[in-house]
């Protein structure tokens, strides 16, 4: 049975990195409902004796676990916080299969190794991203041209690429030193760590470089522990040994980046602090903290709230604060923040227990290679999980599916050695409780991922026709989707837009049915999301074009109040104060706009919203 539960998660996991980490829903169900077979196939052996996990860490994470579905539940928008609670279902499962179930030790090391694997694709499909910089992707997917020569492998996002990487540099070299291998095997192993690194390279992440630093300099030093803990006198050549061997990957790794221009270019940007946005997205989070400090004001609410406190210097959308901590404290408040502290302390503890209990069982008054290889796997997860810890201050990396998915992984690892062969138990009744609660909610994530899976298809369909300008196909494919799903604001917009586009082309007399149906198709929208800028622009727009203009006002006035520094936003709105006969609101919104947008903004500090430009129509949040 274990077996069967190795490989569908092994699959799963290779299967959402191919198709873009998961960060399109319709992309990772189909990696979902695979998990959730596996968790509802364990019910096969939900009596078969076990090696208990840490109650600490599988307590933890059930209350984190519980906060997210609870919170999700009373958030704004069940659509939007759908996502999450997919993910994080997703992951659980992961958890509590690797913590319950895959516990030998040779399972975890097919899958880490399974994954190590994968990257040298990843490196590659970034190598090309990196040398020509055209947006490179495998089957068929694009990725925002944004990104420019920055590395994100199968992903979308480089700083993606750069969390998986790390992960899997770190399990390549915790296996190169501590794994159960001959030689050949570990060259191997040191090669794909190897790749690991050169790929993190060209991700140009300085989350990822500084988390990568971090990881290897926590990887020898608990190495080093270790040697202290089972041959005290070897302490200091291992002292030395690893000392020298952290500058030798480092440096070598400096000199690479520095022959090449582009990544020379790229590490003097690290220290150009004016210049970096990060602390525009952190004041926008810390504004969206103070409306709701406690429980947060709700799952995937950032992106609005980022709008409605976006500093003018930032006039890109973002869908994450570039902090996980932030954005952790601006959704779930202080309380989730708290459940997180608990869940990462919880199983950091347990990660050093469990390498003096390998230690001590396997290693002491030895010799010889480890005998197994719980010790390589439960330093990697303990290193990763530090290094995690410095990039999630300085990026967002817990809105991937497929590195969620991968931490699931390494932190079911820290919650159970699974070294303890001896002690195997028939399971008690918390122990057939908690493979029951995993059976249920393996069957609540393939349910629920196969019933959603059409609804989002049509939607990723009828984006790409949208994207290709096939505006008929797009409408009519967003109209079925709209039946489907009629949650997803998404929709509405693709059919509103197909047909406010259809309506420019069309001829006179077909022209006003048209631009109704659009005007329609956003108004249905803004219902399902009020605060979505870009249903309330297009539809002051096909106002707009049917005359309506005192309507339009307030279509545009609304838009602004979500989105009052988007400079955009005030040049659609100087348009329309043109078309109305507003000639000197126009000419002041144009300025406004210029301003906003202008290439000669200096980015050194924070500012305030500007007013919101009414002329006389109230806005309505």
């Amino acid at each position: 049975m274990n077996f069967v539960l190795f490989l569908i998660l092994t699959v799963a996991m290779v299967a959402i990195q191919c198709l873009i980490g998961g960060t399109r829903l319709a992309c990772a169900l189909g990696p979902y409902a695979l998990i959730g077979g596996a968790a509802l196939f364990s019910l096969n052996g939900i009596r078969r004796a076990c090696i208990k996990p840490s109650v600490w860490c599988v307590g933890s994470a059930l209350l984190l676990f519980a906060y997210v579905l609870g919170r999700a539940a009373f958030s704004p928008s069940p659509y939007l916080a759908r996502t999450d609670v997919l993910m994080a279902m997703a992951g659980m499962s992961v958890y509590l299969i690797t913590a319950i179930y895959l516990c030998q030790p040779r399972f975890r090391t097919g899958l880490a190794l399974a994954l190590c694997v994968v990257t040298t694709v990843q490196v590659f499909v970034g190598a090309i991203q990196f040398t020509d910089g055209t947006g490179y992707m495998l089957f068929g997917y694009t990725r925002p041209e944004i990104f420019g020569i920055e590395a994100s492998g199968l992903f979308t996002n480089p700083s993606h690429l750069a969390a998986y990487l790390e992960i899997a540099g770190l399990f390549a070299a915790s296996y190169t030193i501590w794994g159960r291998y001959h030689l050949p095997m570990k060259f191997f192993i040191g090669y794909l760590l190897l790749v690991c690194i050169g790929g993190l390279a060209i991700t140009g992440s300085k989350a990822g470089y500084l988390g990568a630093v971090t990881g290897l300099l926590v990887f020898a030093a608990i190495s080093v522990w270790v040697v202290h803990l089972y041959r005290d006198a070897q302490f200091p050549l291992a002292l030395i040994g690893s000392a020298i061997l952290v500058i030798a990957l480092l440096g070598s790794t400096v000199w690479m980046m520095k022959s090449s221009l582009k990544l020379a270019e790229r590490m003097a940007q690290i220290s150009r602090v004016e210049k970096d946005v990060r602390k525009y997205h952190w004041a926008a989070a810390l504004d969206q903290i103070k409306t709701e400090p406690i429980v947060g004001t709700g799952v995937e609410t950032h992106p609005g709230f980022q709008r409605l406190f976006r500093r003018a210097p930032v006039q890109t959308d973002a869908t994450n604060t570039h902090s996980d901590y932030l954005e952790i404290l601006a959704q779930y408040g202080a309380l989730g923040g708290a459940l997180v502290a608990f869940f990462l302390v919880t199983h950091i503890i347990s990660g050093f227990l469990n390498i003096k209990d390998v230690v001590a069982r396997r290693l002491m008054n030895t010799f010889g290679p480890p005998k197994t290889n719980s010790l390589a796997l439960t330093v990697a997860a303990l290193s990763a999980t530090i290094a995690l810890l410095v990039h999630s201050a300085f990026d967002s990396t817990l809105h991937t599916p497929a590195n969620i998915l991968l931490w699931g992984f390494v932190f079911g690892v820290l919650s159970n050695a699974g070294l303890n062969k001896e002690s195997q138990v028939a399971p008690g009744k918390r122990t057939l409780a908690l493979r029951g609660a995993l059976g249920a909610l393996g069957t609540v994530l393939l349910a629920a991922s196969a019933y959603w899976f059409h609804a989002e298809r049509l939607t990723e369909k009828a984006t790409e026709a949208f994207e290709r300008h096939h505006y008929t196909h797009a409408a009519a494919i967003a109209q079925r989707a709209i039946k489907s799903e009629p949650a997803n604001p998404e929709n509405y917009y693709i059919s509103g837009e197909s047909l406010r586009n259809l309506a420019l082309q069309a001829p006179a007399e077909g022209r006003e049915k048209l631009l109704q149906e659009a005007i329609d198709a956003f108004r249905e929208g803004l219902k399902r999301s009020p605060d979505n800028e870009n249903l309330w622009i297009r539809l002051g727009q096909a106002l707009d074009a049917t005359g309506q203009h005192e309507a339009a006002e307030e279509a545009f006035v609304q838009g602004i109040a979500t989105d009052p520094n988007l400079g955009v936003l005030y040049s659609y709105y100087a348009e329309h104060l043109r078309l109305a006969g507003d000639l000197d609101g126009a000419l002041e919104c144009a300025t406004t706009a210029k301003k906003l947008m202008g290439p000669s903004r200096k980015l050194t500090e924070l500012d305030d919203p500007l007013p919101i430009l009414t002329h006389g129509a109230p806005p309505v949040r």
